[in-house]
């Protein structure tokens, strides 16, 4: 399933741009750092995440990469469109992707994430080289899926003071100094 495709990375053209578009947003997203309230985690997800990216170019696992990307950032589209329509005063269609985020952030990076974990360490070990490097990229999975635990427990925390009608819907991560709006 996710094993080595030899001693050389094979991918499609399309899987390698989006390999590179993936590692340029990391890499791009380092600048706007300092907008988050959490910086130390952010810096912490960030490394170990780009630090998948080329170790798995280098122990030539596309599939490994690919899956963990997908399911790593794909449901952000929804945060961003969040972000988006709250700047444009349009909230409830804010509320609707923020919930909507929230949600596959729970199925893609909880649940999606522990498949990823379980098939990795369920197939037989058949990496040929870079056996270190790849011992290493499973155990920053593992550190990655902490920083999404962890996430998971503060979006949580926000979907019950909504619920309980003591904050509206926002990305809490880049609040640092503003104060929600109260309904």
């Amino acid at each position: 399933m996710m094993a080595p495709t030899g001693e050389y990375f094979i991918s499609s053209l399309l899987e390698k741009i989006y390999f590179i578009n993936f590692a340029s947003y990391y890499v791009s997203d380092f600048f706007w750092i300092r907008t988050t309230s959490d910086i130390k985690m952010l810096v912490f997800h960030h490394t170990i995440t780009l630090f998948l990216i080329f170790s798995c170019a280098v122990v030539a696992r596309p599939v490994l990469g690919m899956s963990i990307m997908v399911l790593h950032d794909w449901g952000d589209a929804f945060l961003y469109m969040g972000k988006i329509a709250t700047y444009l005063q349009k909230q409830k269609w804010a509320d609707f992707s923020f919930y909507t985020f929230a949600i596959l952030f729970f199925y893609f990076r909880i649940f999606g994430l522990a498949t990823v974990i379980w098939a990795m360490f369920k197939e037989p070990n058949n990496q040929t080289h870079h056996v270190k490097l790849y011992r290493a990229a499973e155990t920053a999975v593992g550190f990655l899926y902490c920083c999404h635990i962890i996430w998971a427990y503060q979006i949580l925390r926000v979907v019950y003071k909504i619920l309980n009608k003591t904050s509206n819907p926002h990305d809490s991560r880049s609040d640092e100094g503003e104060k929600p709006k109260e309904n």
